[in-house]
C-alpha cells in the first residue's frame, strides 16, 4: 500500500525519541484506518483520508520537532533576573535570525534613522556653535563690573 510507505516517510519527520515511543503504535493505526475508510468511502474517500492525514501528521511532527528543540535550547536554569534577560536575548536572536527580511529591514531602517540624525547634528553644530569669522579674533574681550 503506497499510503503506508507516505505515513512512515511523514512520520520519520517527528523526533527520534518521540518515534521510538509512539511510531509503530501510529503506523498499526493508521493502517487500520485506511481499510475502514476503504471500505465504506471506496478509492476516492482513502485518498481524501490520506492526504489529510499525511497534512495534519506532519505539521504536528513539525511542532514536535520545534518544541522539543526549544526545551533542549532552553533547559530550566536557577532563578535569578539575568535568566530572564538572557532566555529573552536569545528568543529574540532566534527570532531575527529566523525573520531575516524584518532584520534587514530593520537594520537599514536603525542605518538611515542614525546617519541622518548625525548629518542633521553636525550641520547645526557648525552653524550654530561655531565661532564666527572676524579680523579680530585674537583680541578678547571681557566685561568687568
Amino acid at each position: 500500500m503506497r499510503l503506508q510507505r507516505w505515513f512512515d516517510r511523514v512520520v520519520r519527520l517527528y523526533p527520534r525519541g518521540f518515534r521510538e515511543l509512539f511510531a509503530d503504535d501510529m503506523s498499526g493505526l493508521f493502517r487500520r484506518q485506511c481499510q475502514g475508510v476503504r471500505k465504506r468511502h471506496g478509492r476516492l474517500g482513502l485518498f481524501w483520508f490520506g492526504a489529510k492525514t499525511l497534512i495534519s501528521v506532519a505539521a504536528a511532527a513539525l511542532y514536535e520537532r520545534l518544541t522539543t528543540r526549544e526545551t533542549r535550547a532552553f533547559p530550566k536554569q536557577r532563578g535569578g533576573r539575568m535568566t530572564s534577560i538572557g532566555h529573552d536575548l536569545r528568543y529574540g536572536a532566534r527570532s531575527l535570525i529566523k525573520n531575516r527580511t524584518f532584520t534587514l529591514l530593520a537594520a537599514g531602517t536603525l542605518a538611515l534613522g542614525i546617519s541622518v540624525n548625525t548629518t542633521i547634528f553636525s550641520l547645526v553644530n557648525n552653524i550654530l556653535f561655531s565661532e564666527l569669522p572676524s579680523p579680530t579674533r585674537t583680541r578678547s574681550a571681557s566685561s568687568r563690573r
